[in-house]
């Protein structure tokens, strides 16, 4: 097994030797504690060949499936790249829980990674809420604090709070807002919390709280899936760049629609 991250978001990752869904939850939670990783990350070896699909298999450290990462996404093409599997400039199929997604390895050096999240959804059923209805820009109160919140499937399950600068991202911390957020009845699946805020059209920064994690110190599919929200309500440009506490990627949506992911994937914790 060997450590990858993406903006210190960080994974161990290995082949899978036919392991079974217990076996792999055991192991993420045995693996991810011993080496201090957000997750564990199973390429299947035996299907990196017909028409260049590779299979990801994610799980969260505490055991949990967490369907997919963009910033594991990323390590898993540097992991494929560095044994020999794939090649720069060539788009490759990744088949994950939640779907097939397009990756691309544009640069070595540095080694970034252009993944294609498709196209998010804003509906409830595929979110697993506790409603009939999109949650666009809804007043949800957690403890008396009241927050903004627009709920988006981009490749996996995630909530997008609009806040207005580093304090009050520091308030919700210390008041475990993410915490009890994420594992709020109302998410049938639990959530992801992202909490961001505009810098400028063409900046963002934003902390997650990674439901079967906590607080990492990035999240691409979170970055993703908030720029589409900012984007989508008229606040950012059609490129960003999103900050985290260490690091940065661009996401950008292209003429399909589609969001695009373009970031970092480096070799151990650091």
């Amino acid at each position: 097994m060997k450590l990858y991250n993406g903006c210190l978001n960080t994974f161990v990752i290995d082949y899978n030797h036919n392991y079974s869904e217990d076996e792999i939850s055991k192991y993420a939670i045995t693996y991810c504690n011993k080496h201090d990783c957000d997750g564990l990350i199973l390429l299947d070896k035996d299907n990196h060949i017909k028409d260049t699909i590779f299979k990801m298999i994610f799980y969260n450290r505490d055991g949990s499936n967490g369907y997919m990462c963009g910033n594991g996404i990323r390590c898993l093409m540097r992991f494929a790249y560095k044994e020999g599997l794939i090649k720069d400039n060539i788009t490759y199929k990744i088949d994950t829980k939640t779907g097939i997604y397009e990756c691309r390895v544009s640069s070595i050096c540095p080694f970034i990674v252009e993944a294609n999240l498709g196209k998010p959804s804003f509906d409830p059923f595929v979110l697993s809420l506790d409603t009939k209805n999109e949650v666009i820009n809804q007043e949800f109160i957690i403890d008396e604090y009241k927050l903004n919140l627009t709920c988006i499937f981009l490749t996996t399950h995630h909530a997008v709070s609009i806040i207005k600068d580093k304090e009050e991202l520091d308030f919700i911390k210390k008041n475990q807002i993410g915490e009890k957020l994420k594992i709020h009845p109302f998410f049938k699946k639990g959530i992801n919390c992202n909490f961001v805020y505009v810098i400028d059209k063409d900046n963002i920064f934003l902390q997650t709280c990674e439901r079967g994690v906590g607080w990492t110190y990035a999240c691409g599919t979170g970055a993703s899936a908030s720029f589409t929200v900012l984007n989508m309500l008229g606040l950012v440009n059609n490129r960003v760049c999103a900050h985290f506490l260490k690091g940065s990627v661009d996401v950008m949506k292209n003429e399909k629609g589609e969001i695009i992911l373009i970031g970092p994937a480096n070799s151990g914790k650091e």
